[in-house]
């Protein structure tokens, strides 16, 4: 697999992607990779897989549900928190399948 420039595509909304961030501040590393996702900005709360108590979220007469905004999020592997991305994301991967045990390995 080749890594994708967000300038050529985005990933579906909520696809779980390995991103590359460049690093705004110039810290010891101009670049860093995160495991994330993408909102377009369409995604219900009640659709999502993810939890969004700590967001600021605009509420959809239409949809009667609260939206969740347009942006890169990191996901923690441990937990249910997610942190919005504030770097700019400059190109992201698809993740491979994981690989199931065979029924003679469980």
């Amino acid at each position: 697999m080749k890594w994708i420039s967000v300038k050529d595509k985005l990933p579906e909304p909520e696809e779980k992607v390995l991103i590359l961030i460049e690093d705004k501040y110039k810290r010891t590393l101009a670049h860093r990779l995160v495991f994330g996702f993408y909102e377009d900005g369409n995604v219900g709360v009640s659709e999502s897989s993810y939890q969004w108590e700590d967001y600021d979220l605009e509420y959809d007469e239409e949809k009667d549900d609260e939206i969740i905004p347009e942006g890169w999020v990191e996901y923690s592997l441990y937990s249910y928190l997610n942190a919005p991305i504030c770097d700019t994301v400059t190109h992201w991967i698809p993740l491979s399948e994981i690989p199931m045990p065979s029924e003679e390995e469980q």
